[in-house]
């Protein structure tokens, strides 16, 4: 025995023949003209499928319109009120993500899958999109989900399925050893500020730290440059000089300048690229060739000389969040020493 809905409950209607021949609807409302419209829902293959989706419905509360929101007026609805009080960068980034969604703009949100996510995500990965990019478009897809679900128009937030490409190992660019022999002798000849890279290829400091160091911040006796504000792990880091620099550090020690080595960010970063220039040292990777290249090949460096990690996260101020450096022994100062002098 089929029972009769109430009055205002809504409709399910029988069409035979039809692989789901159920159909749902919501309850009829008056339209301009004074006639009734009723609004679908869904189709389904049994009746108590149907009757679920009225009875879902009625408990949301959400109401029809709410129950054909598309993923846009999704967008649109909780951008309104997330952007108040977010920096305008992020927003820029929201922005940009969404706009890769475009293909789902239209569709309705209670009709979304984490294949239809999942399409647009491998669809970046063929059009050569960052996995930055990528992990963006996962966040906004997860933040409009959560949205849909805290306002009970879906009750599974399926953007959180979504898998990304496996992250590519980042491999930093470094000197070579030709370019270093390069930058030793244009160091030794005046080049430019072929002096100034090759000490902080035998530091490793920051070119931030590095241009923050003052003469107060060595130590003649010791023949130790203090300094670092990157990282707890950096700050008031102790650098011991190799033999190969220290006569460098002292001629600029002697000239008494505010700043140990004369020069703010800005100036040092133009004239690393115009000593390079004059030197014809040219990068294999553009986008990776800063001067934080002196950091990584002191890294190197010292890796290759056969330091151990312990000692040359200590030289090098470095910070990780899953070996914490506090845990090491300390490398006692005849240690540090060695480790310059042997690269």
């Amino acid at each position: 025995m089929i029972m009769k809905l109430p009055n205002g409950y809504g409709t399910i209607a029988y069409k035979k023949g039809r692989r789901n021949p159920y159909e749902a609807y919501a309850p009829a409302v008056q339209v301009k003209g004074g006639g009734y419209k009723k609004t679908f829902i869904g189709s389904f293959p049994k009746r108590s499928l149907a009757l679920q989706a009225l009875e879902d419905l009625h408990r949301s509360g959400c109401g029809v319109d709410r129950l054909h929101v598309t993923l846009e007026q999704i967008y649109t609805e909780w951008s309104e009120g997330a952007y108040k009080n977010i920096t305008k960068s992020t927003i820029n980034g929201y922005k940009a993500a969404w706009k890769v969604f475009e293909p789902l703009y239209r569709t309705k949100v209670k009709d979304l899958r984490s294949g239809h996510f999942q399409r647009v995500i491998d669809t970046m990965a063929g059009d050569g999109y960052s996995r930055s990019a990528m992990a963006k478009a996962k966040v906004l897809a997860g933040l409009l989900e959560t949205y849909a679900v805290q306002n009970d128009i879906i009750d599974k937030n399926y953007a959180e399925f979504i898998k990304l490409p496996k992250a590519e190992e980042n491999e930093k660019e470094i000197f070579s050893d030709l370019q270093l022999r390069k930058i030793e002798q244009a160091a030794a000849e005046g080049v430019g500020v072929a002096d100034l890279i090759l000490i902080m290829c035998y530091t490793g400091w920051r070119i931030g730290e590095f241009c923050d160091l003052t003469p107060f911040s060595y130590d003649p006796d010791k023949g130790t440059l203090t300094g670092g504000n990157k990282t707890e792990a950096g700050k008031n880091r102790v650098v011991y000089l190799s033999e190969k620099i220290k006569p460098y550090v002292d001629k600029y020690v002697s000239a008494g300048m505010e700043r140990l080595f004369g020069h703010n960010v800005k100036q040092l970063r133009a004239e690393f690229y115009e000593t390079l220039e004059l030197l014809d040292i040219y990068p294999k990777d553009a986008e990776k060739f800063t001067p934080h290249v002196t950091r990584h090949t002191c890294n190197s460096l010292l890796n290759r000389a056969g330091v151990d990690v312990k000692t040359r996260m200590l030289m090098l101020g470095h910070s990780d969040e899953k070996t914490n450096i506090k845990v090491y022994t300390h490398a006692d100062e005849e240690q540090l020493r060695a480790a310059v002098n042997s690269i």
